[in-house]
């Protein structure tokens, strides 16, 4: 009888690519139990890479890794029998150790599994809205597949001689993306509305009514999320970290503002007195749970990161308004779906033909930033985070 202890981890000629990096190259190697295994090599010779292969932070590209004779291809990190000590501290103090520990959520494949989902979720929402992507899609108007050398972003191009706007991102599987897909289907719609106004200037809205299109259809595109997360508990993940996403938006959106005004009120400033500016304006804002210690130079650039204060000055406390009215169209869509949903398409119609209050009026909301509706507002989307 052999007295070899059992395998308890092999790798099997594993191959890691990042782009065209071959960071792991045909690694084969067999771990029993009860043996202690080092990994020895100069710094970026793949010891981490290969440890995070086995605690399933990491998908390899080629062969398997093996836990107790059991393939982890489709095993997620969170059901693996490993635990793994980061080289610094990479858990976050405000999620459960649960949430720590789960992988990222995947909510669709490629690009084209993107589309079709989107197009059930909106036909779910209201037969017209499906229509709509569909008939986008038959034009050919989507490049949302991320591929090498494709530009950044994602957009809804309005083309107003056809009337069909044409939709450009980058998919990688992540809710983010998912997301995007909501916001820009909604500025598709608003686009595909007013394509028989009668002048050109009336089809091109201002910003607090062109995102109000686009976040509201966040929002109430909720419901049928399962589409693109059929398991309960994913879907519960994804709801929640879009609301708590949506609450975020409102103190950056106000930070930002508040830094592009005081930049261009004081433009003679030097660039000592600008970081003293931001740290103040940001810390204004902030809620103070976040511990900069041995990262203060990743604080004071922060700003660097919002591309609006480099292109287009003094664009960015339309999200905010937008953001605003989109909970107060929500709110309403959780109260009576069928009218709500019907306003929303009322309001999107009108296109630049009436002021920004007539179009929130026809939405079924107000154009109102008082310290008391922005409390409701808050209070409603607690409630629906606390229900989740």
């Amino acid at each position: 009888m052999s007295s070899e202890k059992p395998v308890m981890i092999e790798f099997r000629d594993v191959h890691k690519y990042y782009g065209d990096y071959h960071a792991l190259r045909g690694i084969n190697a067999t771990i029993r139990a009860g043996e202690f295994f080092s990994l020895l090599g100069p710094s970026g010779c793949g010891k981490t890479t290969l440890l995070r292969t086995i605690a399933g932070f990491e998908g390899i590209s080629s062969g398997a890794v093996m836990i107790g004779g059991e393939d982890m291809a489709d095993v997620p990190a969170n059901q693996r029998p490993t635990n793994m000590v980061f080289q610094s501290y990479a858990i976050f103090p405000h999620l459960s150790v649960e949430e720590n520990g789960l992988p990222p959520l995947r909510a669709f494949d490629n690009g084209k599994d993107l589309l079709e989902k989107g197009k059930e979720v909106f036909s779910r929402l209201h037969t017209f809205l499906g229509n709509c992507l569909k008939a986008m899609d038959a034009r050919g108007h989507f490049d949302i597949e991320s591929r090498k050398g494709k530009a950044p972003g994602g957009y809804n191009y309005p083309l107003d001689q056809s009337g069909f706007p044409f939709i450009f991102m980058n998919a990688s599987s992540t809710l983010r993306d998912m997301v995007t897909l909501m916001h820009e289907g909604g500025h598709a719609v608003h686009s595909i509305l007013t394509r028989f106004l009668p002048l050109s200037f009336f089809k091109h809205t201002s910003s607090e009514v062109a995102e109000l299109a686009s976040m509201s259809m966040e929002l109430m595109s909720m419901d049928h999320w399962d589409v693109y997360f059929p398991n309960s508990e994913d879907l519960k993940r994804a709801k929640r970290e879009h609301l708590e996403q949506v609450i975020d938006t409102l103190p950056w959106v106000a930070t930002i503002d508040a830094f592009q005004h005081w930049v261009y009120v004081n433009h003679n400033h030097t660039e000592e007195e600008r970081t003293a500016a931001w740290l103040e304006i940001s810390g204004r804002f902030s809620s103070g749970m976040v511990d900069y210690a041995g990262y203060e130079h990743f604080r004071e650039v922060g700003w660097h990161k919002q591309l609006h204060l480099f292109e287009v000055p003094f664009y960015y406390i339309e999200y905010g308004m937008a953001q605003l009215g989109a909970i107060a169209v929500w709110k309403n869509y959780r109260q009576n779906p069928e009218k709500a949903l019907s306003d929303y398409l009322n309001a999107l119609s009108l296109g630049h033909t009436a002021g920004i209050r007539e179009v929130y009026q026809t939405a079924g909301i107000s154009f109102d930033f008082s310290r008391n509706n922005i409390v409701e507002l808050m209070a409603f989307v607690q409630s629906e985070l606390d229900a989740i």
